[in-house]
């Protein structure tokens, strides 16, 4: 996904089963138009300089991705509060080793994420990722997406 635009919408068959699960306060990373549910900020709004402390989904800019998991990963950690990701599978950085592994849990998408009014689906290998309040290991499991009808 080579494109200047990085504000695509979150499938709902990886959001539903997700605010199902989680039930999110807050879009962390969203627009006018690709908003998941009715409190969000914008660009304009600047997710860096929010706090998140409340249940909070994320669809950052892959571009940028290294500064939102690190952002996501250091407010959990502040305010106790469950932000949830969807992330590319980076595993040969610093930043996964750094902020991934330190995560309440991963789970891996096993398909290609198709975003909402795009052609483009995502050429790698994705996961939500869930920070958390946690003891013990990260757990690892693959994400079961919801099937749309």
């Amino acid at each position: 996904m080579e494109s200047q635009n990085q504000e695509y919408e979150t499938p709902d068959e990886i959001f539903n089963p997700l605010h199902k699960e989680f039930h999110f306060e807050v879009d962390g990373c969203a627009s006018e138009k690709n908003h998941k549910i009715t409190a969000y900020h914008t660009k304009i709004d600047d997710y860096f300089s929010q706090d998140l402390n409340k249940t909070t989904w994320v669809n950052p800019e892959f571009v940028r991705v290294k500064k939102f998991v690190k952002k996501a990963y250091e407010d959990s950690q502040k305010f106790g509060s469950t932000i949830v990701m969807l992330v590319l599978v980076k595993s040969n950085t610093n930043w996964w080793r750094d902020y991934m592994i330190n995560a309440k849990e991963v789970r891996f998408v096993n398909q290609k994420v198709q975003f909402v009014v795009t052609s483009q689906g995502l050429r790698f290998p994705a996961c939500v990722v869930i920070f958390a309040p946690h003891t013990g290991n990260t757990k690892f499991s693959v994400f079961q997406q919801e099937k749309l009808i």
